[in-house]
């Protein structure tokens, strides 16, 4: 027998509407320190590429995290 894999979205619709609206408020302030890398690099003048070197990992992962941050919830 194999279960069916629910989503996230799924699962969370059957929280209560006061449970899902801590879950989203809590969402918004990681959301908002997600945010905090892009603003560093930005005010200290650098370019993704740079901060990327800075950290030694590729470019893409700077620009993949900060989709992230931009994707909805």
């Amino acid at each position: 027998m194999s279960q069916k894999h629910r989503t996230y979205r799924e699962i969370r619709q059957e929280f209560s509407p006061e449970r899902q609206q801590k879950i989203s408020a809590g969402a918004a302030k990681i959301n908002t320190r997600l945010k905090i890398p892009s603003t560093v690099w930005q005010a200290a003048e650098l370019t993704q590429e740079e901060l990327a070197n800075l950290l030694n990992v590729g470019q893409s992962h700077i620009f993949q995290m900060e989709s992230r941050v931009n994707k909805k919830p």
